[in-house]
């Protein structure tokens, strides 16, 4: 294990989570570096209102093609800047209550891959290089509530002498970069808000599993079972409900963990309803449909009960989106 090197460099610095093969269970931060860049792309604005006039509020985060796109509420604008290569598999973005995003990129092919963490603004914050021999990345970066917790999954070798391949999560403290857990079987992890708890998806079963705040396995989730795309599922900022795409892919559905109940949050009969990301409020729900060609961020209305009809005229965001891919997310 490699010391923390403190270096004068002015720029952000550049760390890299290293996980020396297959099977260890602890890596360390090191190294220097830094730099980045970012362009806006304004957009005329967009996003369906809620009831009483209430809008959307914060930013909301996507890959648009081979760019990051970050839609800023307050002003109908999109700033755009570029992450670098992504993996194979492009798992998306997923962003932190403090508004650090988090975007895969590609390393030495069959040797390692990278995570790096940017700002709002594009500026690139750190990046965490991941050693991990014939393993790529199928899931976004997640944080916990206060960002002390990096967790996501990737497809690899079961081990250094069984060439299986399994999926399995990965789940760090940060700053430090040990390794907490690694979850045979299951696969992309969200954090349920302020409770600490993991949530993952069973790769064999597609159902939901939940692991509490020491990583120990509590059983399944209400007996909820999701679809296999990446970022197929989501939770609200407290925890409460959970939000996924079921078998059809032309509906959202919610399930409200303090009461037992469920219901049709979105339907579209003319789209595939992906990635669904509630706003932290929890008063709005954005997701990825199609609007006329392409798959676009749209945002509804979200309440107990509710169920809204998606159409892009009302609720895609208006702005030069091209393509988006994997999960969205949604910082305050």
């Amino acid at each position: 294990m490699k010391p923390d090197v403190i270096c004068s460099n002015p720029r952000p610095t550049r760390r890299s989570l290293l996980v020396g093969g297959l099977g260890l269970a602890s890596a360390a931060l090191w190294g220097c570096g830094g730099g980045g860049s970012s362009s806006t792309d304004p957009g005329s604005g967009g996003g369906g209102g809620g009831g009483g006039g209430a809008q959307p509020t914060g930013s909301l985060a996507y890959r648009n093609t081979g760019v990051v796109g970050v839609y800023s509420f307050s002003t109908r604008t999109e700033l755009s800047f570029d992450p670098g290569l992504s993996p194979f598999v492009d798992p998306g973005m997923a962003v932190s209550r403090t508004g650090l995003v988090t975007a895969a990129r590609e390393g030495q092919t069959n040797k390692n891959f990278s995570i790096a963490v940017f700002g709002l603004d594009g500026k690139l914050s750190t990046s965490y290089l991941v050693e991990r021999e014939f393993s790529f990345q199928t899931s976004a970066a997640m944080f916990n509530a206060d960002a002390t917790r990096l967790a996501f999954s990737v497809d690899e070798p079961a081990s250094a002498t069984n060439n299986t391949r399994i999926a399995r999560t990965l789940v760090f403290s940060l700053p430090g970069g040990t390794q907490l857990a690694a979850l045979d079987g299951y696969q992309e992890p969200v954090w349920a808000g302020s409770t600490g708890e993991l949530i993952v998806r069973d790769s064999n079963t597609n159902a939901l599993r939940v692991f509490d705040t020491n990583l120990v396995d509590k059983g399944p989730l209400a007996s909820l079972v999701v679809t296999q795309l990446i970022g197929g599922y989501n939770l609200s900022a407290d925890g409460r409900y959970v939000v996924y795409a079921d078998a059809s892919g032309s509906r959202l559905l919610a399930f409200d963990r303090s009461t037992g109940n469920s219901w049709v949050a979105a339907t579209d009969t003319t789209s595939s309803l992906r990635t669904p990301a509630l706003s932290p409020d929890g008063r709005f729900l954005a997701m990825v449909a199609r609007d006329l060609l392409n798959y676009v961020p749209h945002v509804v209305p979200f309440a107990p009960g509710s169920t809204v009809a998606v159409d892009s005229v009302v609720h895609a965001l208006d702005n030069t989106l091209v393509e988006c891919r994997g999960r969205i997310g949604w910082t305050a």
